[in-house]
């Protein structure tokens, strides 16, 4: 009930300050999501943490434990391409980022008349573009994670310059009722102008469900673009494949169609590439290519996370293990998964044969990332003798036979 409380009182405060009726401008603004996103849906990123979400959600960067950092380009139409550079770190007190937007408008030949008034095209181009950056200031509180960013925006359009200020806002929960089960919100593009143009004021909420150590991941999301009064629906996937190949899918209303969306990306010791592929209704369909890398836990001390002779818990040594786990840092998991396994196998033995197949699962992956398919196909054998059922585990031990 508490949480529910929080997030009420959070988006209420956020709605506070819409009260012009304006002309909306920056519309540029709705596009320019990363290609994990933009695969499935651009809103679902809402709930998802780490520096490709950051212009979604400025929360999303809270979870960051040192530094990320991502890179994109963007192929709209004909001459019109963007180019993003993200970067976000952990400075103990927050988590601070960064980024650096250019968008190539194109350019147009520009159109004169002769003596009568007529149109005549001249021998003169004008170009237009935007440069904008985001400053980004996000925390985490346990499972929560909320954040803020200031946008300053400098327009070069048809060569007359404009200079345009906005701010985003938004929350992060995670495992909100149940493990594995995401919550954000965020609102964005809330500028400060009150009379004439205003940025697109953006509502977003999303959720997430995953499953099977995020072997799939359901998404879904509500856009509201609250001046327009237009509102918009996704719905997405995830499908990891031992967490190095990741296809995505998507499909949504946006532009009054039923839109379609689709991705893949590669993860290699924490680097990540993705594509996304976009099919438009009233256009040439968008490409978008990215890059970005997760530069793992930050070490405040200069020594190793654990250190073995110290008599760590079990707990420390699975929390340690999973960190690296999740950040695709796989030679550091398997140290780690590998001291429990001879130093604690009696809590393992305690274990419900739930708990074990997934332990016993991860080793398994960890192995087949390092190209070690042997030891992989062990641990896979003996995770499927704790959950017989599980059929993607018999597909992967299939695979490697």
């Amino acid at each position: 009930m508490k949480k529910i409380i929080l997030i009420i009182t959070v988006v209420f405060s956020l709605l506070v300050v819409l009260k012009a009726e304006n002309i909306s401008t920056a519309t540029y603004l709705l596009v320019n999501s990363y290609p994990e996103f933009s695969a499935k849906g651009d809103s679902v990123g809402v709930c998802f943490l780490g520096i490709t979400s950051a212009s979604l959600n400025p929360a999303s960067i809270a979870g960051i434990t040192n530094a990320e950092f991502a890179a994109m380009f963007n192929q709209y139409f004909e001459d019109i391409n963007s180019q993003k550079i993200s970067i976000a770190k952990n400075f103990n007190f927050a988590v601070l980022g960064f980024e650096l937007n250019y968008i190539d408008l194109g350019t147009i030949t520009e159109i004169n008349s002769d003596i009568y008034g007529n149109p005549v095209l001249s021998n003169n181009t004008i170009k237009s573009s935007v440069l904008y950056t985001s400053l980004i200031f996000s925390k985490k509180i346990k499972d929560f994670g909320f954040g803020i960013t200031s946008k300053f925006i400098f327009e070069d359009i048809a060569e007359n310059s404009n200079f345009l200020f906005c701010i985003d806002a938004g929350i992060i929960y995670r495992n909100i009722f149940v493990e594995n089960l995401n919550f954000g919100i965020s609102l964005l593009n809330i500028s400060t102008q009150t009379n004439s143009f205003y940025t697109p004021i953006d509502l977003k909420s999303a959720i997430n469900y995953s499953i099977y150590n995020n072997f799939l991941t359901i998404s879904g999301a509500v856009n509201y673009l609250i001046k327009d009064e237009y509102l918009s629906l996704y719905a997405g996937l995830d499908f990891s494949l031992f967490d190095v190949l990741i296809l995505r899918g998507g499909i949504n209303n946006n532009y009054d169609n039923i839109n379609f969306t689709a991705g893949f990306g590669f993860v290699i010791e924490g680097v990540h590439f993705d594509y996304s592929l976009e099919v438009l209704p009233f256009s040439e369909n968008i490409h978008k290519f990215s890059l970005n890398a997760d530069f793992g836990k930050i070490n405040t001390e200069g020594k190793a996370e654990i250190n073995i002779e110290k008599g760590n818990t079990f707990k420390d040594y699975m929390e340690s293990g999973n960190f690296y786990y999740e950040s695709k840092q796989y030679r550091n998991a398997i140290k780690y998964f590998e001291y429990i396994n001879l130093l604690y196998w009696r809590d393992i033995e305690n274990m419900s044969d739930k708990e074990k197949s997934a332990f016993f699962q991860k080793l398994g992956i960890c192995y087949y990332n390092i190209k070690d398919t042997k030891r992989a196909l062990q641990y896979f054998e003996r995770a499927n003798y704790f959950d017989k059922d599980n059929e993607i585990l018999k597909h992967w031990i299939r695979l490697l036979k």
